[in-house]
Order: C-alpha cells, then structure tokens, then sequence
C-alpha cells in the first residue's frame, strides 16, 4: 500500500470521494492505487488534496537513443533550427510527436525537454504542463518562441525568443541563459 493510498484511507476518503476531490473517475483512482499509474495532471492533484509527496522523479531518458537527423527528418522549420542548433552545442536529440514539448535532448550528463511555439497562444497552455512534468522527471526545461511574450519564463519554464537561442555558441550559454530566465 503506497502513502497516497494510506492517507486517502486515514482520512476516511472512499475511492469516489477522492475521484471527485481531484476531477477523475474512481476507477482512476482504483487504478492508480493498484499500478501506480497516472496523469501528470492527476498525479499533481492528488499531491495537492492528500498533501503528500507521490510523485518520485523518473529516469525516463535513460535507454532511449538521443539521435536523430535534424536536418532530413523535422518538418517544422523553428524544431528543425532547435536541433541542429542543439546538436552543434554536443546534444542528442530526440523528437517526441503527440507530446506537449517536442524534443528532448541529451548530452553525457545533462537531460533537456524543449519545445517550440510559433504563436504564443499555444505557449502558455503547454509550459504548464510541462513545467508540472519537469517536476515529476527531474528535467531541465525551455521553450523556444517565435512570437515573444514578455515573459522570461511560464511557472519556472525558460523561454527564449529564436534569436536570443540563435546567438547561443556553447552550451554553457544555453545553461547560463536558462537558469536566468528560471530566476526571474
């Protein structure tokens, strides 16, 4: 039995009193108690309710294959410059489609999530999101923005407008420039 099950218990919270305290199912939290299983978003929010520490970073990068073509296999012009530009700093690259960021990147001890947005609509929504996932992974995160916001950064995610990214040269600068826009 896991701490978030004991706690749910302790207060008296039958399956669907939890469910509905956190928007999902009580299946969900079945399934959840018994896989450990869940949305970053339903993880979050049981944190939040319960008031306890569920969620253990992960090391989700560490048998994936951090190479790709940059230049033959993305589409998206703003990704593709993010990766070549990525790969010359000493990283792999890694597209992730059908996720809320788009790449991550890896160099021997360093972990990035990365994504780009051409229209700042898009950019909120996903940094939250994301912001919340670097929390759970243990990653560093930045976006990359063709339309600039007047932010540095959306709940602790860097962003960079494309051509404060461009005029990166070492990846000293890309850490440099991220911890910067996370400070303020």
């Amino acid at each position: 039995m896991d701490c978030g099950t004991e706690e749910r218990k302790r207060r008296g919270l039958s399956l669907g009193q939890l469910g509905d305290m956190v928007g999902v199912s009580r299946e969900s939290i079945y399934n959840y108690e018994h896989n450990g299983s869940a949305s970053v978003e339903t993880a979050m929010a049981l944190v939040e309710k319960l008031g306890v520490d569920l969620i253990v970073p992960v090391e989700v990068l560490k048998k994936v294959d951090m190479h790709i073509e940059p230049d033959r296999n993305i589409e998206n012009q703003l990704l593709r410059f993010v990766a070549i530009k990525l790969n010359h700093l000493g990283f792999g690259v890694y597209r992730t489609p059908r996720t809320p960021f788009h790449a991550v990147a890896q160099e021997s001890r360093e972990k990035l999530i990365t994504g780009v947005f051409e229209h700042y609509q898009n950019l909120t929504l996903n940094a939250q999101v994301i912001s919340r996932l670097s929390h759970v992974i243990d990653i560093t995160t930045f976006l990359v923005s063709h339309e600039m916001p007047n932010l540095d950064n959306i709940e602790g995610v860097a962003i960079l407008r494309e051509d404060e990214f461009e005029d990166l040269n070492k990846k000293s600068d890309l850490n440099g420039m991220i911890k910067e826009k996370q400070q303020t």
